[in-house]
């Protein structure tokens, strides 16, 4: 399978060392030359429909190199910011140092770790972007790759119907419920923690509706679809821990895609399938509930 990410390679270039001379990481005061070879594109990264994209010029994410105890976080504007080695101050006889990325950009004065609840952040923000840690050399010269990857799940629902019409599958409501906060650790670049409290997020009305949702497994989650007066609720911990290929479907991963579809008629509501696409496919599943006119 292949995953679709945002390559981002980063060359930390030496000053002006000849091939015999020597330079101890503590005296490293070379450039870091960060680059990702973007054209000039609109603010915020250009993502494809599969979620793959670049940086575009003027993008701010959050850099953050440490090493043990030490810690800095720099906003790093595509494509200007310059950084050196000298820059970092990194303690004496330091051997490594490890690169990490955020976006949007986080306020190093909160400190390396934050909450985020997708239901107040605002727009692309959403799309949370994080780069795990990567492990340099202090002072190489050698490119690192650091890869950044959508921190949050997306799930699709797509409507069908051979009773409704356009017009009323156009007017069906959907909300869903689930985990909608978890902690962020800028210097692993990863998501330490998941919050225990199931949010509502925004109700979406249409005949195919997306989230963006916190990772987490999948019994945390549940749908509420109305329709013409009638109403069902369908927890995704009814779906198989397995799809027809076997992959597992017991959490809903970072990066990837549960795609859903429902067929909607006068005398229920079936799932006529149930895959993981793109940003990263997984196979399909089926299911069905029954949907019942409210009293």
């Amino acid at each position: 399978m292949k995953k679709l990410f945002l390559l981002l390679t980063a060359a930390a270039l030496l000053g002006s060392c000849s091939q015999s001379e020597e330079q101890s990481p503590a005296d490293a005061s070379g450039r870091i030359d960060l680059h990702t070879g973007i054209g000039g594109f609109s603010r915020t990264p250009q993502l494809g429909a599969d979620g793959s994209g670049t940086f575009a010029d003027g993008d701010v994410f959050t850099l953050t190199v440490s090493a043990g105890n030490y810690m800095k976080m720099t906003d790093y504007a595509m494509p200007h910011t310059t950084l050196y080695w000298e820059d970092l101050k990194l303690p004496g006889g330091t051997q490594e140092v490890s690169f990490s990325g955020c976006y949007p950009k986080h306020d190093g004065d909160m400190g390396s770790t934050f909450v985020f609840n997708i239901n107040h952040a605002e727009g692309e923000e959403k799309d949370l972007l994080l780069a795990s840690a990567v492990k340099v050399k202090a002072g190489s010269s050698a490119p690192v790759s650091l890869p950044f990857r959508h921190a949050m799940h997306k799930l699709t629902v797509k409507y069908r119907s051979s009773t409704y019409t356009d017009e009323e599958l156009a007017s069906i409501e959907t909300t869903l419920k689930a985990v909608a906060e978890c902690q962020v650790d800028v210097k692993s670049g990863k998501i330490a923690d998941i919050g225990n409290q199931v949010e509502s997020y925004s109700k979406s009305v249409g005949y195919e509706v997306s989230y963006l949702l916190i990772p987490q497994e999948k019994k945390r989650v549940e749908l509420y679809v109305a329709i013409g007066g009638k109403s069902v609720s369908y927890a995704l911990s009814n779906l198989p821990d397995a799809t027809n290929e076997g992959q597992s479907i017991v959490r809903l991963e970072g990066g990837k895609h549960l795609e859903v579809e429902l067929n909607v008629n006068k005398d229920g509501i079936s799932f006529s399938g149930i895959s993981i696409q793109a940003w990263e496919s997984q196979g399909s599943v089926t299911d069905d509930i029954v949907i019942e006119k409210q009293k």
